[in-house]
């Protein structure tokens, strides 16, 4: 018998559940958290690098940043699309259905996954 059970809350970490939130916790523990953990630095002489500079000097923001990063990591970008798509668990469908979208003859996505949220919005 297993010791150890997720509960309701802690069972979006797994990898199976319909709402799977660990492709988002991953990504923002891995690829976003270490440049916050540098802002108090960042802001304490903003005449150096940036916060993301600090954390990630290997793939600085002005040669591509995070889009460096997951060129590097392809393990990285694509825990980052499985974030992005895990959104949709979060309200996409109630920002598809209640948002003013037929006032709008263009859309653009600018959220960098894999364009599921447009894509349900052409549905």
């Amino acid at each position: 018998a297993p010791r150890f059970v997720n509960t309701p809350l802690s069972a979006v970490l797994r990898v199976d559940h319909p709402n799977s939130m660990r492709a988002m916790v991953g990504h923002n523990a891995e690829d976003v958290y270490p440049a916050w953990g540098k802002l108090a630095d960042f802001l304490a002489d903003t005449s150096g690098p940036i916060a993301w500079d600090l954390a990630f000097p290997q793939y600085p923001f002005s040669k591509g940043g995070i889009w460096s990063l997951f060129e590097a990591k392809p393990e990285s970008e694509d825990q980052f699309g499985r974030a992005m798509t895990s959104l949709d668990s979060l309200g996409a469908n109630a920002m598809v259905a209640d948002g003013p979208w037929t006032r709008f003859t263009r859309v653009i996505d600018v959220g960098g996954g894999r364009g599921h949220f447009v894509h349900r919005l052409l549905e």
